[in-house]
């Protein structure tokens, strides 16, 4: 692997309005790129290359010998980091990539969300029409994945906005090494908030189990034992900021082309179209 001249700045406004060209560029001319941003790291872009990667055991994250993670010591992502998936390597990471799985797998949770993702849609789309005027993405976008992980998880859909306030600064636990003392202590405190939020959950569940997902990741068996209680609550909390970020993104993308599409049709009228969903065994990609 070396590095390139292509420039990779994600916070650059220009990449925040539209990353796709700089993505494509990185596709062309840089498939394996090395950037600084956030304490270094590889860069990857091709979807052929990734699967080549996260097949290979020969090749790990190295975050033992980065020292970034030092940062969350002493607080309560400290607690969460050794279960986060994509901080693990070899069999730890096969654990518990298969619990999370093993639960998308589970066919009556498939068709316990799919129906109820056609009704968020139209309930979003229904406020749209009631309002006459749309925020694509605080109004449809973020909505419809709230709900659906709401619903995944057996979890009271008015706690959908108190969670997704902490999603954002969970993210940190991921690149710690971009975080200032703010941050850091804003990481801590979302994933203090999760701890409470779900420990009484998971007491719950584990006495009575259901069919929503939490339940599944208690009661799976991988590998001769279940998983722990803050096991558990990685995967929960990796489930909802990993496909809540993705499934938003393919909303916005979506509704982007139908609205350039209905554009396109008629230069005098706007049709509001149900669009697209995303399948609910797309979420699977939560777990790599």
């Amino acid at each position: 692997m070396t590095a390139t001249s292509v420039e990779f700045d994600p916070m650059n406004p220009e990449f925040l309005r539209d990353p796709y060209p700089a993505f494509r560029r990185l596709r062309q001319d840089a498939p394996v790129h090395y950037t600084d941003f956030a304490g270094g790291f590889w860069l990857v872009t091709r979807h052929a290359d990734l699967k080549t990667i996260v097949r290979d055991p020969s090749l790990r994250n190295g975050r033992d010998e980065s020292g970034h993670f030092a940062k969350l010591a002493g607080g309560p992502a400290e607690r969460f980091y050794p279960s986060i998936l994509n901080q693990l390597d070899g069999e730890s990471h096969a654990r518990l990539r298969k619990v999370g799985e093993k639960a998308l797998a589970r066919r009556t949770l498939v068709q316990t969300i799919g129906p109820k993702l056609l009704e968020f849609a139209d309930d979003a789309l229904n406020g749209v029409l009631e309002a006459g005027e749309v925020d694509a993405l605080a109004d449809f976008a973020h909505e419809i994945p709230l709900k659906a992980f709401c619903g995944l998880l057996d979890l009271p859909q008015a706690d959908r906005h108190m969670l997704y306030g902490w999603i954002g600064d969970f993210f940190g636990i991921f690149v710690p090494q971009a975080l200032d003392e703010t941050g850091i202590e804003h990481t801590h405190r979302a994933v203090q908030n999760f701890i409470d939020y779900l420990t009484p959950l998971i007491q719950e569940r584990r006495k009575e189990p259901g069919e929503d997902m939490l339940s599944i990741f208690l009661t799976a068996e991988v590998d001769g034992g279940p998983v722990t209680d803050d096991e558990a609550m990685t995967l929960v909390t990796q489930t909802m900021a990993g496909g809540f970020d993705t499934s938003t993104i393919a909303l916005v993308s979506r509704s982007r082309a139908s609205a350039s599409a209905s554009r396109s049709a008629s230069n005098h009228s706007t049709r509001v179209r149900r669009p697209s969903v995303p399948k609910a065994k797309n979420m699977r990609n939560c777990f790599s």
